[in-house]
């Protein structure tokens, strides 16, 4: 039978503050963030230190960001994205079962790298919780972009011929204004041959306009949910010639693909107002 003293009174109480402490440890281990923790247990800047697949900011401006997508191994890394934390853009279940919030627009490379402009209010987010290694997937991503600007527009077309397929030919149409922040107007894209082969026929309605100096970003979806956008670069002058770099997804994944480099444009003329 033991006796009382302040010595081993104070050496039980040590022992239940341990054992205390220990189940605390160990209940925090069961809970939610660990498990987020084991479902996306990197990050995008561990993931550049290590050399693994990231993204990059390569410019940052008023109502957009240019994002790179960056995969060093020969599978696919895929990145998911969503702006201004809009929930709704989800569609469907994600590739991981264990991502329960849906699966937002998304881009997969693999030993490559891709560019892409994403378009918001206030910021763009990007996780990456499928493709690529399990340890090198990271949780939503925040990069803010800055404020849009309300007034502007921009009018015009241009075409030009396809660098390596002869007889196809590319012609772009933009009539797109904003007025106190409300964007109205379309962008119509063709590609084809004179005999109507190959042809991409797509208008869509513009939703998103944004301009720098001589430069506009002018992005649309067509009736059937498919998606464009171009940057457009105004020459000025009636004798230089203007550029477009035309972005375009007919599967239905924002901003998803890429006609390749800026393309002069031969005939006609944009105007930026």
């Amino acid at each position: 039978m033991g006796f009382y003293s302040e010595e081993n009174e104070g050496g039980r109480m040590k022992k239940v503050l341990l054992l205390m402490v220990a189940v605390m440890l160990i209940v925090g281990l069961m809970a939610g963030p660990a498990l987020a923790d084991a479902v996306t247990p990197s990050t995008n800047e561990d993931n550049i230190n290590e050399g693994w697949a990231h993204f990059n900011v390569l410019e940052v401006g008023p109502g957009y960001a240019e994002i790179q997508f960056v995969s060093t191994r020969s599978f696919a890394s895929c990145f998911e994205y969503r702006t201004d934390g809009d929930t709704s853009q989800a569609s469907g279940d994600n590739y991981n079962g264990d991502i329960t919030d849906g699966l937002y627009p998304f881009t997969c490379v693999a030993n490559d790298t891709e560019t892409m402009t994403l378009y918001a209010d206030e910021y763009i987010e990007i996780r990456m919780v499928f493709g690529a290694e399990t340890d090198e997937r990271f949780d939503w991503t925040r990069v803010d972009v800055l404020p849009a600007m309300t007034d502007g527009k921009v009018t015009g077309g241009g075409n030009w011929d396809h660098p390596t397929i002869e007889g196809l030919t590319n012609y772009v149409q933009v009539n797109a204004q904003m007025k106190d922040g409300d964007v109205k107007g379309n962008i119509h894209w063709r590609q084809a041959r004179e005999d109507d082969q190959n042809a991409i026929n797509l208008v869509a309605d513009v939703y998103y306009l944004y301009i720098l100096g001589d430069t506009a970003y002018v992005a649309g979806q067509t009736a059937d949910g498919q998606y464009v956008s171009a940057k457009i670069v105004d020459g000025g002058a009636s004798n230089v010639p203007d550029e477009v770099t035309i972005h375009a997804n007919v599967t239905g994944s924002d901003f998803g693909g890429t006609s390749g480099d800026p393309k002069t444009v031969e005939k006609g003329n944009f105007k930026i107002h």
